[in-house]
């Protein structure tokens, strides 16, 4: 809510497995985003990112902490 640019939304579940994408979230909106599937993991990045590098829901993440 606080961001002031617009965000592609990547949920990741616990299999590291996109499962949901809000592309290009409106800066400043208050509307809760439901992805309708259980994720575990939230990426943030530029709007618009997601489909110009290829990311799409069945995608594989490689997650290291």
């Amino acid at each position: 809510k606080d961001t002031l640019i617009p965000l592609d939304m990547i949920w990741i579940n616990s299999e590291k497995e996109v499962v949901f994408i809000k592309e290009n979230a409106v800066p400043l909106d208050l509307t809760l985003i439901d992805p309708g599937v259980m994720a575990l993991y939230v990426l943030e990045i530029n709007g618009g990112r997601a489909s110009e590098i290829g990311i799409e829901a069945g995608t594989k993440a490689e997650i290291n902490i």
